[in-house]
């Protein structure tokens, strides 16, 4: 049941999505060019920094082309997570909600399914936009020795703390998975109280704040007690640092949200 649900929901983020795809596709190339011709066009050796001698008004267009790239970037980077959250929504009081509360599954699966599909299409979007990025560096760089040498020394020094950039990555998708989570259980909580969507959004604003609060506090005071602490990235200018006791409060508060909104979603919740 959960292939077949996992299916399902792959099935509705490929509609929703395979359009806005193209379109960032189509705009970044477009912006891409324009902004190479643009820079072509200054006669400015590097991006941006102007020796005197450019046309400021080429420069200002390249600079709001440039914006305008890496705001594209920005929004195809977290259009996953408010895609699933308002879906999620729309699941439990939109049209398709007595369809989808009707499929002969546990909650905790249909939410499992949803959660799993918006990481796989959110990492997948993060690639999307990291080779963007790239793609414009090199570009804009005409292949430079100098940087395309400063981007591979960059990826060797992360590459040389294998386990604190595996934990790092562990910890940003739990940390994701458990915001995703916070979110869906504040809407199955307003949901659960009413359909009525202007008092639905009231109840899910206010249940969010008094959750992150909570959620705060806790986190202070169990900075009291680290049991073991852990550095990060040690050798580098900024490490990280964290602790046991924050970790396993993490994986409880996760637990939690994901327990609550299958239950919320199981049993309270009527269309």
């Amino acid at each position: 049941m959960l292939t077949n649900l996992l299916k399902y929901e792959f099935m509705k983020k490929w509609k929703s999505m395979k359009y806005i795809l193209l379109g960032y596709a189509l705009i970044e190339v477009i912006l891409l060019v324009t902004s190479k011709v643009l820079h072509a066009t200054s006669g400015d050796p590097v991006p941006f920094i102007n020796d005197g001698s450019s046309d400021m008004q080429v420069g200002f267009f390249l600079f709001i082309c440039t914006i305008f790239y890496f705001l594209f970037i920005v929004l195809i980077s977290i259009y996953p997570f408010f895609e699933g959250v308002t879906r999620y929504e729309k699941d439990l009081s939109g049209k398709q909600a007595p369809l989808e509360l009707m499929i002969p599954a546990p909650s905790w699966k249909k939410i499992l399914s949803k959660l799993i599909s918006t990481i796989v299409v959110t990492i997948g979007c993060a690639i999307i936009s990291l080779a963007s990025v790239m793609i414009y560096i090199l570009v804009m760089s005409n292949l430079d020795k100098v940087v395309l040498t400063q981007i591979s020394n960059g990826l060797k020094t992360i590459l040389d703390y294998p386990f604190s950039l595996l934990f790092t990555i562990i910890y940003v998708i739990l940390s994701y998975v458990s915001f995703y989570l916070l979110i869906n259980f504040c809407t199955a909580v307003a949901k659960a109280i009413t359909h009525k969507n202007k008092l639905s959004t009231l109840i899910s604003i206010i249940t969010f704040g008094a959750l992150v609060a909570i959620i705060l506090y806790l986190s202070i005071k169990i900075e009291n007690y680290p049991i073991v602490t852990f550095t990060f990235f040690k050798g580098l200018a900024t490490g990280m640092a964290s602790s046991l006791s924050s970790i396993i409060l993490d994986i409880i508060i996760l637990i939690f949200f994901f327990a609550g909104t299958s239950y919320i979603m199981e049993k309270r919740i009527e269309y």
